[in-house]
C-alpha cells in the first residue's frame, strides 16, 4: 500500500492507505472511484466498507515505536495474504480472544482486523498474525492483560 503522494498513477483497483470511516483506523484500501484525477471512493481491505476517500491522518507529533520487530508492522500485499490463506475455509477460523492459546498455522477471526493466519509464536504470550492489511503482534494464552 502507499500514500497518495507515492502512487505513480492513480487508477481504479490500485491500493492506497486511508482512514476507514467504519474501522476508525488507518488501513489499506482499494480505489473504487476517481473523479477528475482525484480519488473519491475507496473500499477497506479489512472490513470491506466502501466510503469516501479520507487521506491518512497527519502525524501531529512523533511517537515512539512500541515494537522493534519490523515484521510485526509490515504491510502485506493481497498476493502474500492469499498465498498464506490458500484454499482454507475462512468459516473455520477460531474467534480471537487474548485468553485463547494459538499455534503457528491457526486461522483466527479478529473483531477489528478480520481473518488472519498465525505466522509465528513469538513467546509464551505473543503471536505474529498476518491479516489482509499487515502483520500484527497480538497477545494470546493470557488470563488477563
Amino acid at each position: 500500500m502507499s500514500d497518495v503522494s507515492e502512487i505513480q498513477e492513480i487508477k481504479l483497483g490500485a491500493e492506497v492507505d486511508a482512514m476507514c470511516s467504519k474501522c476508525k483506523l488507518e488501513r489499506g484500501h482499494v480505489i473504487t472511484a476517481i473523479v477528475d484525477g482525484e480519488i473519491k471512493k475507496v473500499r477497506c481491505n479489512s472490513c470491506g466498507y466502501e466510503h469516501a476517500f479520507k487521506k491518512k491522518a497527519a502525524s501531529k507529533k512523533k511517537t515512539k515505536e512500541v515494537s522493534t520487530d519490523a515484521a510485526t508492522s509490515s504491510p502485506v500485499t493481497t498476493a502474500q495474504y492469499e498465498r498464506v490463506i490458500g484454499n482454507r475455509d475462512i468459516s473455520e477460523a477460531k474467534p480471537y480472544a487474548f485468553s485463547t492459546k494459538f499455534a503457528e498455522g491457526d486461522m483466527i477471526k479478529h473483531a477489528t482486523f478480520g481473518t488472519g493466519i498465525v505466522t509465528a509464536v513469538k513467546d509464551d504470550h505473543k503471536i505474529s498474525v498476518m491479516f489482509p492489511d499487515r502483520l500484527r503482534l497480538l497477545a494470546h494464552d493470557r488470563t488477563s492483560i
